[in-house]
């Protein structure tokens, strides 16, 4: 009679997948935003994350009702129901020109060279607490123009594209033009003398977190912290 000899049988280990619905503004680069999904995964392999883009009031808008589980947006003035952590400092703000226009050849431009201009910006209405640090971040380093006009669109593309058609100029973060592809050859980039930074991105929840939440929260803390001060200017 032959012996059977019966080898233990080793527990399979299955990790439990937390999905996690996160949000992010348009204009946030793409490498920033694999960065903090990165260092999350790293941080809690069991997550299973869902990114969705859109503008920040309907990102913090869509949080609140529990559409959404975080958000990537502006360091938000409105803070009702939500916590937040800083998670990469404002990029530098720089100067956008039709090619062509007469200040063009100059790497670097201050207030009193924009006087004379038109200042193209997207619908407030998208972000209007977003849009209302911006100006007055411009207003109190001294940038004043001959006038502002909002254009149809409310993306980064819209606006650079008025400006391509010669319809003014419009300050935005100096990264906005590696996601327009050939657009960004019909502008030209001019950075701020002197230096100007966007408001600072966050990674936002609700005051309350969710059941998908709470059990990350650290994760996302630790990651937020790490990511912002190894992004901050030296």
């Amino acid at each position: 009679m032959v012996a059977i000899v019966r080898q233990p049988t080793v527990p399979t280990c299955r990790v439990r997948v937390r999905d996690l619905r996160v949000g992010c503004v348009p204009d946030l680069p793409v490498q920033r935003l694999l960065s903090f999904l990165g260092a999350l995964y790293a941080c809690d392999q069991g997550l299973d994350v869902e990114t969705v883009h859109l503008d920040s009031s309907e990102l913090l808008r869509r949080l609140r009702i529990g559409q959404l589980d975080l958000c990537l947006t502006p360091c938000a003035r409105d803070r009702r129901e939500i916590e937040l952590e800083p998670l990469f400092p404002g990029e530098l703000l720089a100067a956008f020109l039709p090619a062509g226009h007469r200040l063009g050849d100059r790497p670097i431009l201050a207030p009193g060279d924009l006087e004379d201009e038109i200042l193209l910006i997207a619908p407030p209405a998208g972000d209007p607490a977003f849009h209302d640090q911006l100006m007055a971040l411009l207003h109190g380093a001294g940038y004043r123009f001959r006038g502002v006009r909002e254009t149809g669109g409310a993306h980064r593309r819209d606006v650079l594209l008025a400006v391509a058609e010669g319809r003014g100029i419009t300050l935005g973060q100096a990264s906005a033009l590696q996601t327009v592809g050939e657009l960004g050859t019909l502008v030209t980039r001019h950075l701020l003398e002197p230096p100007q930074r966007m408001p600072d991105t966050a990674v936002a929840w609700l005051a309350r977190p969710t059941s998908r939440v709470s059990p990350v929260l650290a994760c996302i803390r630790e990651v937020a912290r790490d990511l912002y001060c190894s992004t901050a200017a030296p």
